[in-house]
């Protein structure tokens, strides 16, 4: 069962949601998803590269939110792009994966202890593991419409080069 507070924070989630919806929400709202810093050739700038494949994904082409759905404190949403038909489905996810939470009992109003701990929380957190699945009613899951991911390998070796695969599933 959650605190207080949790719930306190999960229904201001919920709320904020529901107000960006009823004035904002239209077809493909634009995004910017791809934060990185980029060097003089356009290369991001990002020391944690762990895959050769990285920057050629096709999921720096997802420019566009098409659906956004939060019911019983659950988030779904479909991303898409202008560009190319491929669109990205995330489903199911508990809204309370979304944001920090603290570990244990604590007041109504964060005091500078839990306020550090919640800010920690937030850096620590940088992705929430889903599975690739068309649906799950029980857990979040994620999959992709109009062929975005394919089944080859990771990249090819082409002219002494490797090539990277965009099409490629994360993992």
């Amino acid at each position: 069962m959650l605190k207080k507070s949790a719930t306190v924070t999960i229904l201001a989630l919920l709320i904020s949601a529901t107000v960006w919806l009823a004035f904002f929400d239209r077809p493909g709202v634009a995004l910017l998803l791809d934060q990185e810093e980029h060097d003089d050739q356009g290369q991001p700038i990002n020391p944690s590269t762990q895959s050769i494949n990285r920057y050629a994904s096709k999921l720096r082409s997802l420019d566009r939110l098409l659906q956004l759905k939060l019911e019983d404190g659950r988030l779904s949403l479909e991303v898409g792009s202008e560009k190319h038909p491929e669109k990205l489905l995330v489903n199911n996810i508990d809204s309370a994966f979304l944001v920090p939470l603290l570990p244990y009992p604590h007041q109504p109003h964060p005091d500078p202890f839990d306020r550090a701990n919640l800010m920690l929380g937030e850096y620590a957190r940088n992705g929430i593991e889903l599975s690739y699945q068309q649906h799950n009613a029980l857990f979040g899951s994620f999959g992709d419409l109009e062929g975005l991911f394919n089944e080859q390998q990771e990249y090819r070796y082409q002219n002494g080069q490797a090539i990277p695969n965009a099409g490629v599933r994360p993992s």
